[in-house]
């Protein structure tokens, strides 16, 4: 849909020619409350996915928009899910968390928009002291599910560009060690403290399953170790 007009002032947040996929103004016209989720461009750029709560419990709705006619084009009153959303490979596809009766985030499901099928559960963690967390890689190859308490940690990964995928673990879960997960070029780029290190440690191994065994220590082009997890330097996890 176009954007409202443009006033010609630079601090104005529409630029010339500028076109809106969602207005938070006109989605909250009417409602006694209004916050989005996650709200994510489909691959194609056609379509935006997005998901709001409208009653301030932090429970959202989800829905499928085409953004040139401003139609919705997917949506299921009864389908209530955590903020957290992804697209898959397609304009079809999309991946999204349900909540158990504590409101914390523990299923991953995969809905197949116009397929009159089922969403399909792909994950689950009954584990209360762990939330379930959902991304993507940077490079779009991957959808990454996070299982993560205060101490603990464990990521799987769905290959996006093999339909008949399965979830597959970078890690198995290993007492109080935490660690995120990055790709690039095939390989995982992981930031840990494992060994017991007080700060996080920079690795990485080539992307495969159950890769624990493989991490390395990244170094620089001189072989110097960048991020041993000491004191001396630090970098987020």
């Amino acid at each position: 849909e176009q954007a409202k007009a443009w006033d010609g002032a630079k601090e104005s947040p529409i630029l010339e020619d500028e076109w809106a996929y969602l207005d938070i103004n006109a989605l909250a016209e009417g409602k006694p409350y209004c916050s989005t989720g996650q709200v994510r461009t489909s691959p194609s750029g056609n379509l935006v996915g997005y998901t709001v709560d409208f009653s301030g419990d932090e429970v959202c709705s989800l829905y499928v928009k085409d953004i040139a006619s401003g139609e919705i084009v997917d949506h299921d009153d009864k389908l209530e899910c955590y903020g957290a959303l992804q697209w898959g490979s397609d304009d079809e596809t999309l991946f999204y968390l349900k909540f158990d009766e504590q409101k914390r985030p523990f299923q991953l499901y995969r809905r197949i928009i116009g397929s009159g099928e089922p969403d399909e559960l792909l994950y689950q963690d009954d584990d209360e002291l762990y939330w379930v967390g959902l991304s993507k890689s940077f490079d779009s190859k991957y959808i990454f599910v996070s299982s993560r308490s205060k101490e603990t940690s464990e990521v799987h990964y769905l290959d996006l560009a093999d339909k008949n995928a399965t979830l597959q673990c970078v890690a198995k879960r290993r007492d109080k060690v935490l660690y995120s997960v990055r790709h690039r070029a095939g390989y995982w780029y992981i930031t840990t403290n494992v060994g017991g290190t007080p700060n996080m440690r920079l690795m990485m191994s080539k992307a495969v399953a159950n890769s624990e065994e493989l991490w390395t220590d990244m170094k620089d082009q001189n072989g110097n170790v960048m991020f041993d997890g000491g004191y001396d330097r630090s970098i987020s996890g």
